[in-house]
């Protein structure tokens, strides 16, 4: 399941909105469990992480070289489910670009978190 909302990036960090969301999914869909999340690099932190160790979630995001983040190590990483979900990955950020370049979301061309929102969901859908 996937999850669209537009939201302020300065008041309301990518990473802290994706943690919502994944609660939201766990209460609008009865006996679903997320197991893992699959990020890019902006979400290798350590609150992101360390949220999604907390509800029991496997954080497999793209890390960034050179930076350590406690509870994001070889439990994760060596494992074949990290390396596909990389893959796939790919495939979701090609989605993003679309939306951006032909769904018209690169700029947004109204005014407003509520107009701009009801713009983006026949761009997503």
């Amino acid at each position: 399941m996937a999850k669209f909302r537009v939201h302020d990036p300065i008041a309301e960090p990518e990473p802290e909105v994706a943690l919502q969301q994944v609660a939201t999914v766990e209460v609008l869909q009865q006996g679903v469990r997320v197991k893992t999340v699959g990020a890019e690099e902006a979400y290798h932190r350590r609150d992101f992480v360390a949220g999604c160790r907390q509800r029991g979630i496997a954080p497999q995001l793209a890390c960034k070289h050179g930076v350590r983040v406690a509870g994001l190590d070889v439990r994760t990483t060596a494992k074949p489910g990290y390396r596909l979900s990389q893959k796939v990955r790919k495939r979701v950020e090609e989605i993003f670009g679309w939306i951006k370049t032909v769904g018209g979301l690169r700029l947004s061309r109204y005014r407003g978190r509520q107009r701009t929102q009801a713009w983006g969901y026949p761009a997503v859908a």
